[in-house]
């Protein structure tokens, strides 16, 4: 064929020599000669002869190219590991010819668009007519990818767990798909407000956090039923005194619950760390008091308290007989008195007195050498108690008299002596 514009083949060349003479004819033509070297500037000769001997030589010059250019692509910035770009990425294109030169080299492209897998395909050629062409696959995602925590078991309506959490991590990337992610976390430390973190990365390199945050309280709070206690006398509704308090979460004062023999009190004075309640008249005897609180993050604790009720009352006794302060000698005394109706019985120093109407007699009391008290006790069957006292002193010890004037065998002349002594 004939040449290109810019005097170039990149196919085979056949030269054809066409001779002609007017007058003796041609005796011999070069024969067409095929080139199929590359090069550039290659002559090819010819020659016509004529019947008569007359020659004539002419030639034409060939410049032949049948090797494509050559075309690499770079990429910037290079895929991951995994094969994929998170950013735009360009395409650049370095050409070479070492015969005919380069014609034509592709300009830098660009690849904006997600997707897997796309073929960008650019072309070279050469200045005599061969081309090259190139093809580069790009895998390109600039989504991140998804994440949100989940807390397992979910906190209760006041936003606490009282049971180990299990935090987990949900991830989706329609594109390049999961790389990593954050393994589940087990939370098994008291303490509000703490954060679980995770993270998710997709194949092209993209990524996303997420945080949990999870308020833990295992531990009961701590209640105590400060009063009553032991035994309480003369009070038919002693006050139920009651301390609490939580270190995490904080006590749910609302939920307080204060019984007394497994009956509800209502009306407590309730603050912030301690409670006060006054139950109804409670019967003489043994009580049981109940208490439970529960902290916000639903752990409960209860304390109990038994007390014992005395209700009683000071029964009128009075000794009569003998009187305080009486001299005896004797080894034993009656004991009189009077006494209230309600007493059962009365003791007068370890003696049982008899009762009748109002009155008590003890006999056989006995007393010993100097000073003695008396001691009536009166008691009922209700608990009720009273007491009288007296001093009475005992002196079997008989006077002594020593008379001091007139001296012993002293010799006086009057009718009468005055004794002094």
């Amino acid at each position: 064929p004939p040449p290109n514009a810019d005097g170039w083949n990149h196919a085979n060349v056949t030269v054809t020599f066409t001779c002609q003479d007017a007058t003796s004819g041609i005796a011999s033509c070069t024969i067409p000669v095929s080139v199929s070297t590359e090069g550039s500037n290659q002559v090819v000769s010819g020659t016509a002869t004529d019947g008569a001997g007359n020659t004539a030589t002419t030639s034409v010059t060939v410049k032949l190219d049948k090797t494509p250019p050559s075309i690499t692509p770079a990429v910037s910035p290079a895929p991951n590991a995994f094969g994929w770009n998170s950013t735009d990425v360009a395409v650049s294109y370095a050409c070479s010819d070492s015969l005919s030169g380069v014609e034509a080299c592709p300009p830098p492209n660009t690849v904006s668009a997600e997707g897997a897998e796309q073929s960008i395909s650019a072309s070279a050629s050469d200045v005599a007519g061969n081309a090259a062409t190139v093809t580069t696959t790009h895998s390109l995602d600039k989504t991140p990818p998804t994440i949100s925590a989940s807390a397992s078991p979910a906190p209760n309506a006041n936003g606490w767990n009282n049971t180990d959490v299990t935090v987990s991590f949900l991830v989706a990337d329609g594109l390049s798909g999961i790389a990593s992610t954050t393994p589940s976390v087990v939370l098994s430390t008291d303490g509000a407000n703490q954060s679980v973190n995770g993270i998710v990365t997709d194949r092209a390199g993209n990524a996303a956090p997420a945080v949990a945050t999870v308020s833990l309280d295992k531990t009961p709070p701590s209640l105590n039923i400060v009063a009553p206690m032991g035994t309480i006398t003369g009070i038919p509704a002693p006050a139920i005194d009651l301390d609490y308090s939580d270190a995490t979460s904080g006590v749910q004062t609302g939920a307080l619950q204060v019984s007394v023999d497994g009956v509800p009190l209502a009306g407590c004075n309730v603050g912030q760390f301690s409670a006060n309640c006054v139950p109804p008249n409670l019967t003489a005897g043994g009580h049981t008091v109940t208490s439970t609180i529960t902290d916000l993050s639903g752990n409960s604790a209860t304390d109990i308290q038994v007390f014992s009720l005395v209700l009683a009352k000071i029964l009128d006794i009075q000794i009569t007989q003998p009187v305080t302060g009486m001299l005896t000698s004797a080894t034993t005394l009656q004991v009189s008195g009077t006494v209230s109706t309600e007493a059962d019985t009365v003791v007068v120093n370890g003696v049982a007195a008899s009762l009748q109407g109002g009155t008590f007699t003890a006999g056989g009391v006995p007393i010993v050498e100097g000073n003695n008290t008396i001691t009536a006790v009166a008691t009922s069957s209700a608990g009720d108690a009273g007491t009288s006292s007296i001093t009475v002193v005992r002196d079997t010890s008989p006077p002594i008299v020593i008379i001091e004037s007139p001296a012993g065998n002293q010799i006086v002349t009057g009718s009468t002596v005055q004794i002094v002594g």
